[in-house]
């Protein structure tokens, strides 16, 4: 995982999950990649570990479709983010 993604997971309190709410996201993202073929995509900046979880049981209720298309919108929100933040003064 890149480093910009490890800061925005730590910032997010991904790194301090407890060991249940830890056990719960490993299986909910091997669920999703199990649903899908692809792992859970989310532009994490401003959110906390509760809206990750909340989240990732939401989006498993998609169409693969769908959740492609979500993918890919969190994806652009990631890249501009990081783009912004390489370029602002």
């Amino acid at each position: 995982m890149a480093g910009e993604s490890q800061n925005e997971q730590a910032q997010a309190g991904v790194s301090r999950l407890s060991g249940d709410e830890s056990a719960r996201l490993d299986a909910l993202n091997r669920c999703y990649e199990t649903a899908f073929g692809f792992p859970f995509i989310m532009a994490v900046r401003g959110k906390t570990k509760n809206d990750i979880l909340e989240e990732i049981k939401i989006r498993l209720q998609q169409t693969k479709s769908a959740e492609f298309e979500r993918a890919l919108e969190e994806i652009y929100k990631i890249a501009k983010f990081r783009l912004e933040e390489k370029v602002s003064p």
